[in-house]
């Protein structure tokens, strides 16, 4: 099991956060695709609902696995 550095992903949502006006549950989903390792900036935009970010971080993370 890798060694998940929680300060710095605190660090990269705190960016997200300060770039963009995103939601509660957009930063939630934003944390849960840093801690499974892809590739955030392909869905993090808060100009999409979190329910879709939710969709797009796991057709990525099924992206990542199946390659």
């Amino acid at each position: 099991m890798n060694y998940i550095n929680y300060k710095e992903i605190d660090k990269v949502v705190e960016k997200y956060k300060n770039k963009g006006n995103f939601t509660h549950k957009q930063l939630k989903e934003i944390r849960r695709g840093i801690e499974a390792e892809i590739k955030v900036d392909e869905y993090a935009k808060d100009s999409i609902s979190s329910k879709d970010m939710f969709d797009k971080r796991w057709e990525l993370i099924f992206k990542k696995f199946n390659n």
